[in-house]
């Protein structure tokens, strides 16, 4: 008996680590932001470490160990061609947020349901930090709007995806219901992720029959086509309730709303996304390398097909994207049967949203977990896979 109750308490930690190391960064700043808590991100590598011993080394997912050994090359290839500052920020950023991620999921998960309960719970502490940041220590005005609404959205997502599926319909309303705080003080981008957590929600299921889908996609694309005026609604509602009508994403929000044209709509990024698609163009065969864009320009595309095509060219980029598309559409096939496997599913698809609007791929915490968490998953459930056509 003292054996399994120390063989779950192992796992449990081991869980609770792994939740740990994906908010790592997350849990770094609102500590900051409310209590002036400050520790060094480099950690997260000692904690890997614990959880790798915990699992005696034991790799179970070899498609992270092929990934890692393809980015050492490709990181290794620029740096001998084009060894700048800005590389050498973004090799940094990516051994801060990314790299840890597909070293703590070489290791197999035996429990997935457990880990999914131990990461409800951390989200739940992360996104009260972040309303107790909101409530109490903030002025009112939310200066890192970014930070803040891509961090607040990522757990308030999975947050609701864990309650809804499993029939907490209390806690499912109660986070639907944050969700305007998080769009009035974050970014326009947490408006794409709400976006595709919903219509997921609604159109991947075991249960529901083709007809029915095809219907919610209809409505779908009837809600997309008025959202100019049923945002405008909502906006002037929003505004007369919480007062607050100066704060940049509702100040955002309203510009986009009257814009007469795509470069208003897109404001600066537009600009950006013209000279990403000349230098497109420029470099079709082999792009500019990694940080060459930024190097050049200050910035990245804020745009993950702008960014990997003038990253890697036209070949490269394809191969690339067309490895993220498979890797969605097995994530997908498992998730039809696997109700646990289609929480994570929704929830890393609607928080890959923002990568249309902004970051980089390159060291992106997000699409580094979809990779990361999308191999070990398809690893484990291969059976799946191989009853389907993918």
């Amino acid at each position: 008996m003292m054996v399994i109750k120390k063989a779950e308490l192992i796992e449990n930690i081991k869980y609770s680590l792994i939740s740990i190391v994906i908010l790592m960064n997350s849990f770094q700043l609102v500590l900051s932001w409310d209590f002036n808590i400050s520790f060094n991100m480099w950690i997260e590598y000692v904690v890997v470490l614990i959880v790798l011993l915990f699992s005696k080394f034991k790799i179970k997912n070899m498609k992270n160990v092929i990934i890692i050994c393809i980015v050492v090359l490709i990181f290794s290839i620029n740096i001998v061609f084009a060894n700048t500052l800005t590389l050498k920020y973004y090799v940094n950023q990516f051994e801060l947020y990314a790299l840890p991620l597909l070293l703590i999921f070489l290791i197999d998960i035996e429990d997935l349901k457990k880990f999914m309960k131990v990461f409800y719970v951390y989200n739940i502490v992360n996104i009260f930090l972040y309303l107790l940041f909101l409530f109490v220590f903030s002025d009112g005005v939310v200066k890192d709007y970014m930070t803040f609404g891509y961090y607040s959205i990522f757990s308030i997502s999975y947050i609701i995806l864990y309650a809804f599926y499993n029939r907490h319909y209390k806690t499912t309303i109660v986070a639907f219901a944050i969700i305007p705080l998080i769009v009035i003080n974050g970014n326009r981008g947490t408006i794409l992720v709400v976006g595709m957590l919903v219509s997921s929600m609604l159109l991947i299921s075991s249960k529901m029959h083709i007809v029915k889908k095809l219907l919610i996609f209809i409505l779908i694309m009837i809600f997309i086509f008025n959202i100019n005026s049923i945002a405008k609604f909502l906006l002037d509602c929003t505004v007369k309730v919480f007062d607050v009508e100066k704060t940049y994403s509702i100040t955002n929000l309203y510009n986009m709303l009257d814009s007469q044209g795509v470069g208003e709509l897109f404001g600066p990024r537009y600009d950006i996304y013209e000279e990403a698609i000349k230098e497109i163009r420029q470099h079709p065969i082999l792009g500019m390398g990694i940080a060459g864009f930024h190097n050049k320009y200050g910035y990245f595309p804020h745009n993950i097909f702008l960014d990997v095509y003038s990253t890697f060219g036209i070949i490269i980029g394809t191969i690339y994207l067309i490895y993220i598309i498979l890797l969605g559409l097995k994530l997908h096939r498992i998730s039809i049967e696997n109700m646990q496997v289609r929480i994570l599913f929704i929830f890393m698809l609607s928080n890959l949203m923002k990568l249309l609007l902004s970051k980089t791929f390159i060291y992106d915490p997000v699409i580094w977990l979809y990779i990361a968490l999308g191999n070990l998953i398809c690893s484990k459930y291969k059976e799946i896979l191989n009853k389907g056509k993918i």
